[in-house]
């Protein structure tokens, strides 16, 4: 019975290192280093998958922000990726969209926002196209001197 278990743990484990994407492991630190030295990391989310025809690819982050704190997301879209990626961030209290923006294959984007009233807040992923989809999101708050 142990030998059984201990076979299982093995197959399990060596499936799960074959399958991992090497560049989509790297994609977190290469956000990282992307957030900028005035700025501390506070939160991040990552999302993929494969998006197959008549099925949506999306994915969504919750979090609570701060009023007038400075909040900076840092967002990369994997080089495997074989779509643009969409990220919007929305006030889940009124459903009010605060900001779009659109992450090329293999590219990172940031943009800021000041945080006017503490509350519920959501970062949606998108996927416009069919296939492979990573993306890592970094959430960090500016320092301001």
């Amino acid at each position: 019975m142990k030998k059984l278990i201990i076979s299982i743990c093995v197959i399990v484990c060596s499936v799960s290192l074959y399958a991992q994407n090497p560049m989509d492991e790297r994609l977190y630190d290469e956000v990282k280093l992307k957030i900028g030295d005035d700025a501390t990391e506070i939160s991040a989310c990552a999302f993929g998958g494969t998006k197959k025809e008549g099925k949506p690819r999306e994915g969504s982050c919750s979090l609570t922000l701060n009023k007038d704190v400075l909040y900076r997301f840092t967002c990369g879209n994997s080089k495997k990726s074989t779509a643009i990626l969409e990220q919007k961030l929305i006030s889940r209290e009124d459903n009010q969209l605060i900001k779009v923006i659109e992450v090329k294959e293999g590219d990172i984007s940031s943009f800021e926002f000041m945080c006017k009233k503490t509350g519920k807040y959501s970062i949606q992923s998108f996927y416009n196209g069919f296939g492979y989809c990573w993306n890592v999101t970094i959430i960090s708050k500016v320092n301001i001197k």
